[in-house]
């Protein structure tokens, strides 16, 4: 774990991208390289370098062909799943990839949906300190206007992910978001399954207690 998180490590694999005598095949095997790194480092070791590592993925993504585009995506959305700080700070990575759900050819948008969903669970995880009080409304408030916005998207997909972050983001008591999945229960794509329609069900609901009486 310690060994694929060296410096040297981190070198071959931004030069094996953009080098200048790189070619297609040892991009592929740089972009292989780095899920040994992102899934074989501790966090501790891997969070340091966890900002270089996506900036070298969306610069790839931003210029590449699909082939290197659906890995890149995919080792972004594990790199997510691993330091959920650096995809939950803010909200502009996870619009951009709900964007290319619209943009990318078919073959890239299924390696975009498999990084939403491994990055999920990091937007279920609280933001670092700092953000409190007005910040994480404002932050919760951006991410009910994405989902409500994605959710009527004409993409499919884009629905089918909308969905799964409005069911497992937000808590079950959140009504914004159970109305979404409402609004998604009518939707044939999204694909709606038992854990995604629980919170909706009665058997979810507890009543507040009522106050004590003396």
């Amino acid at each position: 774990g310690n060994v694929l998180i060296s410096p040297p490590c981190i070198q071959v694999f931004f030069d094996s991208l953009y080098g200048t005598n790189t070619n297609l095949r040892l991009k592929i095997m740089a972009l292989q390289f780095s899920f040994l790194i992102i899934l074989g480092s501790t966090a501790a070791r891997l969070t340091p370098v966890a900002g270089v590592l996506l900036s070298g993925l969306l610069k790839l993504i931003a210029e590449e062909d699909a082939t290197l585009k659906a890995l890149a995506y995919s080792a972004a959305g594990k790199l997510g799943s691993r330091v959920p700080h650096l995809v939950n700070k803010d909200l502009v990575l996870l619009q951009t990839f709900f964007q290319a759900l619209s943009q990318e050819e078919a073959d890239v948008r299924l390696a975009v949906r498999e990084a939403l969903l491994n990055m999920v669970d990091a937007f279920g995880t609280p933001v670092e300190a700092g953000a409190k009080g007005e910040e994480e409304s404002s932050h919760e408030v951006l991410m009910q206007a994405l989902l409500a916005s994605q959710v009527e998207s004409e993409e499919p997909m884009a629905r089918f992910v909308a969905v799964r972050y409005a069911s497992t983001v937000f808590p079950a008591t959140h009504v914004p978001s159970r109305y979404l999945l409402l609004l998604a229960c009518g939707d044939r794509y999204t694909q709606l399954d038992v854990d995604l329609l629980q919170p909706l069900t009665c058997a979810s609901y507890r009543p507040p207690t009522a106050p004590h009486m003396c």
